[in-house]
């Protein structure tokens, strides 16, 4: 058990008369579970806040509602975390609760940012920064870890350095293995997306494959360690995609068959793992079920598939087509990547510019 998750176990324990405090910690307790994957013990301190008071107060109501929004993200998909994070957002702000406020904010900035809304991402990263002293580890560490990932696949891993340095120091302060986790693999994907940016755009590649593999080896064996469903089936496939980033095809797809027809993750991420399975596929020698697989990749795009992953999805299918002697469809996929590769990379300049004007204050 972590220690942060003990204090707030000790702390629920001890609280006897104070209701709305008490409620609180449960709602901060369900955060907690919600970004570990546990949906079920987060739904059950929910139903303990509600036992305690039906009507709680404003204070009590915008944490409630950041747990809902954390909930979806790590549980259901992410469609409606912005809306029910907002309303927690709102109240917050109504009743000027700065502290719930400011986490509100740093929830608001994580969800914009996994759907690339890099303005809005930035806006709310910015004000939860400024509501909160530099002990406000969660608050804090939320928003950080935002600013960090996006320099970091912006392609300024020299300007997101600070950023992760900071995160970590929250995460010990408070004992937050789940902030680790994510620190981990956050650190992990950003350098694997780059390493994918390059090589699907045919550029040298600044990666280091033997690290790439290590560092998302332990990534997973940290989450396990832990006990962090949250991550456990995104770990597997980030390591997949190294594998087949390294030209190692078989032993991608023995993971790709594995962990894909679980799903459980979040829908915007599958089109880009199922094209690159489906290459995968085509290389140990399974044209035919290549062929299909990509076709499947393909409808996966939704509006919420992030700009690279959609633009590595219709690279992948240029190849494979171009592969399977199909040059019409080579062509269209291949064009429309190369226009999409501009697009995303214009947006890392974007990151770039308005990430780095937010300034970094020690711990």
């Amino acid at each position: 058990m972590s220690r942060k998750l003990k204090k707030l176990n000790d702390d629920i324990l001890s609280c006897y008369s104070r209701i709305a405090t008490k409620q609180c910690l449960l709602a901060e307790r369900a955060i907690y579970f919600g970004r570990r994957g546990d949906a079920e013990l987060a739904h059950a301190d929910l139903a303990e806040i509600e036992k305690i008071s039906p009507s709680p107060d404003l204070r009590v109501s915008a944490m409630r509602n950041v747990c809902y929004g954390v909930l979806d993200f790590y549980c259901a998909g992410g469609i409606n975390s912005i809306d029910k994070a907002m309303r927690g957002y709102s109240l917050a702000a109504a009743g000027k609760l700065f502290p719930e406020k400011a986490l509100s904010a740093a929830w608001l900035s994580h969800f914009f940012d996994s759907r690339h809304d890099v303005e809005n991402a930035c806006r709310f990263a910015t004000e939860a920064l400024a509501l909160t002293p530099l002990d406000s580890h969660d608050t804090r560490s939320r928003a950080e870890l935002v600013i960090a990932q996006n320099l970091g696949i912006a392609g300024r891993p020299d300007l997101a350095a600070p950023w992760y340095s900071s995160v970590l120091q929250h995460a010990n302060a408070t004992g937050d293995d789940l902030t680790i986790s994510a620190l981990m693999f956050n650190r992990s994907m950003e350098r694997v997306s780059c390493w994918r940016q390059s090589k699907l755009q045919w550029q040298q590649e600044q990666v280091r494959p033997a690290v790439e593999s290590a560092a998302a080896a332990s990534a997973f064996e940290f989450d396990v360690m832990v006990g962090n469903h949250g991550l456990q089936n995104l770990n597997p496939l980030l390591r997949a995609q190294i594998l087949s980033l390294r030209n190692s095809y078989q032993a991608a797809l023995d993971i790709y068959s594995t962990h894909l027809p679980r799903q459980d993750f979040a829908l915007r991420m599958q089109a880009d793992f199922i094209a690159d399975h489906s290459l995968c596929l085509f290389y140990v020698g399974k044209p035919n079920e290549a062929r299909d697989m990509m076709e499947t990749a393909v409808k996966k795009l939704i509006p919420e598939t992030h700009p690279d992953d959609r633009a590595a999805t219709f690279s992948r299918a240029s190849i494979l087509y171009r592969e399977l002697g199909d040059v019409y469809q080579s062509e269209k996929y291949g064009a429309a990547a190369e226009e999409l590769w501009k697009n995303y990379s214009m947006l890392q300049l974007r990151m770039i510019s308005m990430f780095s004007k937010i300034p970094h204050q020690s711990n």
